[in-house]
């Protein structure tokens, strides 16, 4: 069967993120992103202890005692915008499915779970992009070249600019199609100018149980003010 969740992160990530490893440190953070992550080592390490952390993971009770087989693990997906995920569980108990859901404390907001007695995986077809206009809407073969593959050509970007991608997939058939984009690349976070004057610690970050847990204790003194100004101050990409 399939578990189908929507829901979206609260805050908690963001203030881990911004406050935590970037701001605490201050200036250092510009050596630890700009440097230390460039390494292969520091970067692994840090990856591995946030998908083991963060998150959320998804098991099922087999037998009907207190072993739990792991089923699933959904990353964060970010405050901004509600996320319909489906994870597909194995039955292992004859008459019902008990699912337990583990996470940080208050790392999610949940609006919904229901279930699935059937499900398929459709066939899909990647098409290619085809063209890439600019702001004057003139082709732009170089971002094209960027884009149309996962290699090591990036198309970089700076605040106000935008683009338009064309895909040409064909002619519909009689049933309709669902379309996904998918896209492969990242952001360089850039330091607030109040970091840099103001930090609290007198070190990098490091990945650790503690830093998670200063993480919720401050998320907890501040979400009610935080959620209402975020929320207030989003700003549309056009």
């Amino acid at each position: 069967m399939a578990v189908v969740f929507r829901l979206r992160n609260s805050l908690l990530n963001t203030i881990l993120f911004y406050d935590i490893m970037l701001g605490d440190p201050g200036a250092r953070s510009l050596d630890w992103v700009g440097q230390r992550l460039q390494q292969i080592g520091p970067a692994v390490e840090l990856a591995q202890w946030y998908q083991r952390r963060m998150g959320m993971s998804v098991a099922v009770r087999s037998g009907g005692g207190a072993d739990w087989r792991p089923a699933g693990r959904l990353k964060d997906t970010g405050p901004v915008a509600w996320k319909d995920v489906a994870v597909v569980v194995p039955v292992l108990e004859a008459d019902s499915v008990r699912v337990r859901l583990a996470f940080p404390a208050d790392n999610w907001r949940i609006d919904r779970i229901t279930v699935a007695a059937a499900y398929r995986r459709p066939t899909s077809v990647v098409h290619p992009l085809a063209r890439v206009d600019d702001s004057d809407h003139r082709a732009d073969t170089t971002a094209r070249a960027a884009m149309v593959a996962a290699d090591n050509r990036y198309l970089e970007t700076r605040g106000g600019q935008w683009f338009s991608a064309e895909f040409r997939p064909g002619p519909g058939a009689t049933a309709r199609r669902t379309f996904f984009l998918a896209s492969q690349g990242y952001y360089t976070e850039w330091v607030r100018n109040g970091w840099l004057t103001a930090p609290r610690v007198t070190r990098t970050f490091v990945p650790s149980d503690t830093a998670l847990a200063e993480a919720i204790a401050r998320w907890r003194v501040t979400q009610d003010t935080l959620e209402a100004r975020f929320m207030a101050t989003r700003v549309p990409v056009r």
